[in-house]
């Protein structure tokens, strides 16, 4: 888990960082944490395609920054408090 934390804030500070810097307000992003029941999976993957397709054409219309789909892998079973992640980054708000 302090390994997966870790990643997602290394991606978000990197993220935050790479754009111009003389905007009223950085960008900012949103984890989602998500638990998927079992056997459940494939699934939810299929889903996950229609989402990626939405946050491509919310990109392209400059909406979001990015979006990116994160799969836990360790600890493996169903104690785990969540399977994947989705971050979301969104652009900055000027005054």
């Amino acid at each position: 888990m302090k390994t997966f934390s870790l990643t997602i804030m290394v991606v978000a500070l990197i993220t935050l960082f790479s754009f111009n810097v003389c905007q009223a307000q950085g960008p900012y992003g949103e984890v989602n944490f998500i638990k998927t029941m079992p056997n459940m999976n494939e699934s939810f993957l299929i889903d996950m395609k229609t989402s990626r397709k939405l946050a491509d054409a919310r990109v392209a219309n400059k909406t979001i920054n990015s979006w990116q789909l994160y799969r836990r892998t360790l600890p493996r079973g169903s104690s785990m408090d969540y399977n994947y992640a989705t971050l979301s980054v969104f652009l900055a708000v000027s005054k």
